[in-house]
């Protein structure tokens, strides 16, 4: 196909110039020997074409087997390169992975030794505090004994008072140390020249634990007796018991006179009336008769030994109001 398009062109060409060349000339077109040497030229030329044609074809597959050569060969570097590439993107990602776990690792045993490490001082702290709170506990419970007993020895010291003109106690908290008898020196000995002696008042014990030695004969101690009608019915010329009373849960006991009930704080014992010996005898005490009084079996008989009279204000020096001139006064015994 090449050839017989090189063919028409050798032949157009050739006749172009022939034309030119001969433009003044005619051509004999049935000159035989003139179409030879055409011919013969026009072959020569074609087979030259041909050979160039080959030459061609001869570079064209060279440059092209060069082509696919370096094609090849540029193929195989990438593919070397890219597979190098892969391989040094896979080392390095390896790499940095097993940095990263070498660090998570490290990290993870340095955190885990710490926390052990708090987990322990916790423990530590706990172990103490435990302790701390046993002997807090052990403090406690031997400050709570401590005063339990300190309760318990108040309660059992606590405070005492004489229960006049009763034989038991009976106020809250309170308990009977030992009942007995009122007793003081004689009102009066049938002579001015003997008004001397103790004034104060005692209970003695209906228990006594006697000596075996006569007295001096110089001090004496009487029994007492109510020598007045209004202590209540039947009070007149009988004994005075009396009782030694403990209020547990008290520090002080106090009589108040003038009143029958406590101030706020205090709490009542007993109330009743203030009562003496008079005040042409010898001297005495005041002490407070319980209002409701209980006398000694037995001791009816008038002795006019150590004697109670119920006691009554007297206005002058004492202020009236808020006193009352006569009245008979009452009294109260006050514990707290």
């Amino acid at each position: 196909m090449i050839r017989l398009c090189l063919f028409s062109l050798t032949f157009a060409l050739g006749l172009q110039v022939s034309l030119g060349e001969h433009t003044k000339k005619r051509l004999l077109l049935n000159d035989l020997a003139i179409l030879n040497s055409r011919l013969a030229k026009l072959e020569s030329t074609i087979q030259s074409m041909d050979k160039v044609i080959a030459s061609m074809n001869n570079t064209f597959n060279t440059k092209l087997k060069s082509l696919e050569f370096s094609y090849q060969s540029n193929l195989t570097t990438m593919e070397t390169s890219f597979q190098s590439t892969i391989a040094s993107i896979n080392k390095s990602f390896n790499t940095k992975l097993s940095l990263l776990e070498s660090s998570y690792q490290t990290t993870m045993v340095s955190m885990n030794r710490s926390l052990q490490t708090k987990v322990n001082d916790h423990e530590r702290n706990i172990q103490s505090l435990t302790s701390s709170l046993s002997t807090l506990q052990i403090g406690i419970a031997n400050q709570q004994k401590t005063m339990a007993q300190m309760t318990q020895s108040f309660q059992e010291r606590g405070s005492t008072y004489v229960r006049w003109g009763k034989s038991g106690c009976s106020g809250t908290g309170t308990k009977l140390v030992y009942s007995g008898y009122s007793s003081g020196q004689k009102y009066y000995n049938g002579d001015d020249y003997y008004r001397g002696g103790p004034s104060n008042m005692l209970c003695l014990p209906d228990h006594p634990e006697l000596s075996n030695t006569t007295a001096g004969g110089n001090s004496f101690i009487y029994g007492s007796e109510y020598d007045d009608s209004q202590f209540g019915s039947g009070a007149q010329n009988q004994d005075v018991p009396c009782a030694l009373c403990l209020s547990n849960a008290s520090s002080a006991t106090v009589m108040i006179p003038g009143r029958k009930s406590c101030f706020s704080g205090w709490r009542i014992e007993y109330y009743g009336v203030l009562a003496s010996g008079a005040y042409h005898h010898a001297a005495s005490s005041y002490i407070c008769i319980d209002i409701q009084p209980e006398f000694i079996p037995g001791g009816r008989s008038d002795n006019n030994d150590n004697t109670f009279f119920t006691t009554g204000y007297k206005c002058g020096s004492l202020p009236c109001p808020p006193y009352t001139d006569d009245l008979q006064v009452y009294c109260v015994v006050c514990s707290k």
